[in-house]
């Protein structure tokens, strides 16, 4: 009985260091769900419902009710497993989203749960913010939760180009006993040349860490089928995967992201009515 005791505390203190490791390396513990996963990690610059993992701005942009739903194994630990549900509202008065995360397991679990606003200031500026409640737990100890915020604005500079900014946490507010929940700052350009192709890049620096680049390609094989690819930098991971979309509006997305030494993330999504 003392042993498999010993043994789950062991497993739960290198979960939670495990993933504090990889949160420091910026691999966030808010997955960009599974399309934005196979390119690369890309955030700030969705003009639809998975803007609201990012940048709420783009929430703006989202014309009917919405929702999708994402799940990912991270390098294929059990301890590293991300959930995400999304729903959009639009209204004449602005657009509302619900979001609810959930990472972690049974011995070390991190929540999400935030309410997005977006409204456009003019045709191509979009204003967006989210109110976010954050709880992390660990059976044996407990829990601790807070209450933090973030902004974004997207502007559509030309037909093809759009600059995306985003800011997570601007405030400097403590989340353990001497740590402190990390500002996020993402800068982010997208490219559409052709109603085919998207190309985005972002650089995103989390406090007091390296800078983390992104860039992420989506190919519009067929009027249905999506072919991604992306990577980024801070860790290097190379990401691919596919979306398809079924005549009802239906939306299937698959994907995974490769770490040459920790291996893949396999990740997936659905939902309904989120490409335009």
């Amino acid at each position: 009985m003392r042993s498999k005791t010993s043994k789950r505390l062991i497993l739960s203190t290198l979960g939670v260091l495990v993933i504090y490791l990889l949160h420091a390396q910026n691999v966030l513990s808010i997955s960009p769900g599974a399309w934005g996963g196979a390119m690369g990690g890309i955030r700030s610059t969705h003009q639809n419902i998975l803007s609201i993992y990012g940048n709420q701005a783009g929430l703006a942009f989202v014309d009917e009710l919405t929702f999708y739903a994402s799940a990912e194994r991270r390098f294929n630990t059990e301890g590293l497993n991300f959930y995400s549900l999304l729903g959009a509202l639009p209204t004449r008065y602005g657009n509302f989203g619900l979001n609810i995360f959930y990472h972690g397991y049974e011995a070390y679990n991190e929540k999400l749960i935030g309410l997005s606003y977006a409204r456009k200031l003019i045709d191509k500026l979009a204003l967006g913010a989210r109110l976010d409640f954050v709880q992390a737990s660990i059976p044996v100890y407990g829990s601790t939760s807070t209450v933090t915020a973030e902004f974004g604005i997207q502007t559509n500079i030309s037909s093809s180009v759009l600059l995306g900014f985003h800011i997570y946490n601007p405030f400097e507010i403590h989340w353990l006993e001497g740590e402190s929940l990390p500002g996020i700052f993402v800068l982010g350009i997208a490219y559409q040349p052709t109603t085919r192709i998207w190309i985005s890049g972002e650089l995103e620096k989390v406090s007091e860490f390296p800078e983390n680049l992104k860039w992420g390609l989506q190919y519009k094989a067929l009027d249905q089928l999506a072919i991604r690819v992306g990577f980024n930098t801070q860790p290097a991971l190379f990401s691919f995967g596919i979306g398809y979309t079924l005549n009802s509006g239906m939306i299937c997305d698959i994907g995974t992201s490769v770490h040459q030494e920790l291996g893949f993330s396999p990740m997936a999504g659905f939902g309904y009515a989120v490409y335009k």
